[in-house]
């Protein structure tokens, strides 16, 4: 199947009279938009961007992120299933969500300037299960007795607890059903990748233009630009992402050639 796809694109692509409509799409979807007199390129560095100073940039560019556009089109390379797993079907280490109701103040350790551990029970139906946070002393204000809270982490089968990774949600929030993981570094970690994704895609969403023209999208039932990234970064469904990703391989593809 994916053969045939790949097959089809390189025909259509080869095929079509590209000239003057790729061009156009070249100058309209890479360079520059104008929107209320102002000049607003997706070419503009990160460095517009909120909290980008000197050593994040520099980190960025280690991953190949330099402007704007690098940075919305910066794709995860897998996503986590935020999707609550029945404790009863778990596997022993293995990585899941769990939501519960909170049942006792969170209490915080420490072991040093840089080292804190933050303990926390969730009474799930029946079962109390003991979640820990290492090294994150600021989620001690995330929680709140008589509270929900989705957390996911990795879970000891033995000692029926959990090693919190991350909070999915609180009683004032929605939850996620899946997560985006990118190639990060010392520099740029992920929650700090995916607040300036969401800082460019809020800044620049409405004027990503188009590389491949509207009668190859409709033929093969591909997203715009716009629903590419969002596809890809923010997606709701799992067919949501995966309609972003082939979208992307054939965008891929168009540009190439």
């Amino acid at each position: 199947m994916r053969g045939t796809f790949l097959r089809n694109l390189y025909k259509s692509v080869r095929l079509a009279s590209l000239g003057q409509m790729v061009s156009n799409t070249l100058i309209s979807g890479l360079l520059y938009f104008e929107k209320g007199g102002a000049l607003m390129a997706l070419t503009d560095p990160v460095t517009v961007l909120p909290g980008v100073g000197p050593k994040r940039e520099a980190g960025l560019a280690s991953l190949g992120i330099h402007t704007i556009r690098d940075l919305l089109f910066y794709f995860p390379y897998r996503y986590d299933d935020l999707k609550v797993k029945d404790l009863a079907e778990a596997a022993d280490q293995e990585k899941l969500t769990v939501k519960g109701i909170v049942v006792t103040d969170p209490v915080i350790s420490r072991f040093g300037p840089h080292r804190s551990r933050v303990n926390v029970k969730l009474q799930i139906e029946r079962s109390v299960i003991l979640v820990t946070f290492f090294n994150q002393p600021w989620l001690k204000d995330r929680f709140q007795m008589g509270d929900e809270a989705a957390i996911f982490g990795k879970w000891d089968a033995k000692r029926r607890s959990l090693t919190g990774m991350k909070i999915l949600a609180t009683q004032s929030q929605d939850q996620p059903s899946m997560a985006a993981i990118y190639t990060v570094n010392k520099n740029v970690r992920m929650g700090t990748l995916l607040d300036l994704i969401k800082a460019a895609w809020e800044r620049d969403q409405q004027n990503i233009n188009d590389l491949v023209p509207a009668s190859i999208r409709e033929h093969y039932r591909l997203m715009s630009d716009a629903q590419l990234v969002h596809g890809m970064h923010f997606p709701d469904t799992p067919a949501e992402a995966k309609a972003a990703r082939r979208t992307g391989v054939f965008r891929e593809f168009f540009l190439f050639q």
